[in-house]
């Protein structure tokens, strides 16, 4: 096992299998961190789109039992012309 750079020179001369082993290793470390990465983005910008549906729901709801614009935007936390948007 590769643990560094350092470990793929001995005396001045290259040891092509540790180097490709290290680079293997680093390619995979990076990989899966971009994946992470990547996957947790994902999931952070879907809760974000789930909460707004929500929000887009219930001020539709809230907008059929006649409740204010103003109200509504505290309640779900839309702009006032997302909910006015909505009332059209």
């Amino acid at each position: 096992m590769v643990r560094g750079i350092d470990d793929c020179f001995k005396d001045g001369v290259v040891d092509e299998a540790k180097v490709k082993e290290f680079l293997r290793t680093k390619l995979k470390n990076f990989e899966k961190r971009a994946v992470n990465d990547g996957m947790k983005k994902g999931l952070q910008k879907g809760i974000q789109i789930g909460f707004k549906k929500t929000g887009l729901e219930i001020a539709k709801a809230l907008l059929s039992r006649k409740m204010g614009v103003r109200e509504i935007s505290e309640i779900t936390g839309l702009s006032v012309y997302m909910v006015r948007k909505i009332k059209e």
